[in-house]
């Protein structure tokens, strides 16, 4: 089996329509399946002519995304996976171009592009990944690939360490940072999935801005303190200004952070790190304009400014 998608689910109406982008791919039941991981807590309706011989549904009861993604995983045959949310959709041919990157490059992960829609499925935009290779510096200054159009190879996200089951949120971007720490990252530069924006707030009423900002300083600070961090995003963004600016920025704020808990030990070795990063690129504006630079999202976790 050379390629498994996984669709972890909690029921929404729009279920039925990524299983039939899932099936439409055309690889062929020998060579793709489908596994549903039903994490809705009740029982699953899925139309007749979609239980093919290579869907299968595994039950997991309210376990969360990280655990029904792991699960997923490890029910998976396929040498790839490509996890695929539950109210997003594979576009005609975007497996395959997926598959062919990884499989031409030996890649242990692939990112396309894609399509992106509002609640309403109107089409708003083009999201097309600009980056291969070495991204853990990108992923420490804000970016990040929408999980639905990725391909990772299986062994390499267990080698990873998975989705970490602590998380219930940014958990996309702690794997990435995770698999960025290990592999390079290839990429397709044009859709290959089309992303239904959704208001996290509204369907998960724990997710609130409070729990999102502690979300985020904890995927933050865990990616932070990997051996060798501030090295890795050297040797990623290069001698690009206003990356090392926005690069400083986030070892500065973690460093913030670390003396207004009392953990000295922690801000002085961020501050060492942003003093690495920063170097000569100091006297160019660039930097000044990226140290000064801030994301701004909407509720559903879409970039909006910057």
């Amino acid at each position: 089996m050379i390629c498994t998608t996984v669709i972890p689910t909690i029921g929404r109406e729009t279920l039925e329509r990524a299983i039939k982008s899932a099936l439409a791919q055309g690889l062929g039941a020998t060579n793709h399946e489908i596994v549903i991981v039903n994490d809705s807590g009740q029982e699953l309706s899925i139309p007749v002519e979609l239980c093919q011989n290579n869907v299968r549904v595994i039950t997991t009861n309210r376990s969360g995304e990280s655990m029904s993604t792991n699960v997923g995983f490890a029910a998976a045959l396929g040498k790839y996976v490509n996890v695929l949310h539950d109210d997003d959709s594979l576009l005609p041919g975007g497996l395959r171009a997926l598959l062919d990157c990884a499989e031409s490059n030996q890649a242990a992960w692939v990112a396309g592009g894609y399509e992106l829609v509002n609640r309403n499925d109107q089409f708003t935009s083009n999201v097309i990944p600009n980056a291969y290779g070495n991204v853990f510096g990108l992923l420490m200054v804000g970016e990040s690939f929408h999980i639905s159009s990725l391909m990772v190879k299986r062994e390499a996200f267990f080698h990873a360490g998975g989705c970490d089951p602590a998380l219930d949120g940014y958990v996309d971007w702690d794997l990435e940072c995770r698999l960025a720490r290990i592999y390079p990252m290839y990429s397709v530069k044009y859709p290959v999935a089309r992303i239904r924006a959704s208001v996290v707030s509204r369907e998960n009423p724990r997710y609130t801005q409070e729990r999102r900002r502690e979300l985020f300083l904890i995927t933050r600070e865990k990616a932070l303190s990997e051996p060798g961090a501030a090295s890795h995003v050297i040797s990623s963004i290069g001698n690009d200004p206003f990356k090392r600016g926005r690069a400083s920025r986030r070892f500065a704020a973690s460093g913030l952070t670390a003396i207004s808990r009392g953990r000295l030990l922690r801000a002085t070795e961020r501050v060492f790190d942003c003093i690495r990063i920063a170097s000569l690129n100091i006297i160019y504006p660039d930097f000044w304009r990226g140290l000064t630079y801030r994301m701004t999202y909407d509720d559903s976790g879409i970039r909006v400014s910057g």
